[in-house]
């Protein structure tokens, strides 16, 4: 049985009776070609079963030019108040060179563009992204979080987001799974003897996971006896005494070891309360401390397939019925914890 030869821009053209340079304009999003022209020529090629290739177009680019291979642009939107938030943050380091990773092995590779860099409003923003011919954006999310950035300014490209859930009222978003982590934080502490388990996040970390962190803590204070139980440790973003307060935590509570949002509040529990243990959710293989690892890479390059898939099929700007994608974490046992258990015991 022959395979069936792929649809090409010629097929589209063809259908729709229009020029083979327009086919390559309308599919690319040009506001060159009317709008409705753009729709009625995505829309056949969705019919047709027409498939952009990466490789193909990165081939056509380079006929009138001899230069190393290129790939094709995808736009990394830094909303940050920093320029190049991820060199700086490791999380966020991990994030970026999975995505990067990802889109080289796709074709594509990340440029980054700064949200908030001095006298740029949101609408040139998007103007230059069009201009270096991006087809799509990915909206990193670490900590900020800006509602205003999700415009239909966007509409003309296909968006990803990752890392926060807030992002999934606009836009596809990929997240770690965060019930399913924390429950594997607490069933290994459980484990390893440790019966007092308690758990600080900051307010920006627990409305970035939806609440599903702290939801499945409570509901685990609720399985044990009154007299066992302690509060959720929940501190503000911008709190200028958080290890006064969480030394004030421990020393009403009594923790024998602390689950952490991040490795900030777990330094801040070792300043304050040295004979207390300490995990943490993004951890990674890398560091000393326990904890799970949330798979940051993984995530990211989860974004940049949805992505890809989302230019392929010609989907594009945001709202409508949002997907999120979840996924699982692993623990780890870092040498911090097996320290502090020798020095509770």
């Amino acid at each position: 049985m022959s395979l069936a030869a792929p649809v090409t821009q010629r097929d589209v053209a063809r259908a729709c009776g229009v020029h083979p340079s327009t086919i390559c304009l309308a599919l690319g999003n040009s506001p060159s070609i009317p709008q409705p022209t753009r729709e009625r020529v995505q829309e056949m090629a969705r019919k047709l079963g027409y498939r952009p290739n990466a490789a193909a177009r990165n081939l056509a680019l380079l006929r009138g030019e001899k230069a190393d291979p290129v790939d094709l642009p995808l736009a990394w939107i830094n909303q940050e108040a920093q320029r190049g938030f991820w060199k700086t943050h490791p999380v966020a380091r991990r994030y970026f060179e999975g995505a990067q990773r990802r889109a080289r092995e796709r074709g594509y590779y990340l440029e980054e563009f700064w949200a908030r860099e001095p006298g740029m409003r949101l609408v040139r923003l998007a103007q230059i992204i069009r201009a270096r011919g991006v087809q799509g954006v990915v909206f990193p999310c670490f900590g900020s979080f800006d509602r205003e950035l999700f415009q239909p300014l966007w509409n003309d490209f296909s968006t990803m987001a990752f890392n926060d859930h807030r992002a999934g009222d606009w836009v596809d978003v990929v997240c770690p799974d965060h019930y399913h982590n924390i429950d594997l934080a607490l069933r290994r502490l459980r484990h390893r003897g440790f019966r007092r388990i308690g758990l600080l996040l900051s307010e920006g970390y627990d409305a970035a996971t939806d609440g599903l962190v702290s939801c499945r803590y409570l509901r685990y204070q609720g399985e044990l006896s009154p007299a066992d139980r302690m509060a959720l440790g929940l501190l503000p973003d911008d709190a200028m005494d958080r290890a006064a307060r969480i030394e004030s935590w421990c020393r009403e509570y009594r923790p024998e070891v602390v689950v952490c949002g991040d490795a900030g509040l777990r330094e801040f529990v070792h300043a304050a309360a040295p004979d207390v243990a300490a995990a943490q959710l993004q951890a990674s293989a890398e560091e000393a401390a326990a904890g799970v690892d949330e798979q940051a890479g993984d995530v990211a390059a989860m974004a940049v397939d949805c992505l890809a898939e989302k230019i392929r099929r010609f989907e594009r700007g945001l709202g409508g019925n949002t997907r999120r994608y979840l996924l699982k974490g692993a623990w780890h046992d870092g040498t911090s914890l097996e320290r502090r258990l020798e020095a509770v015991a």
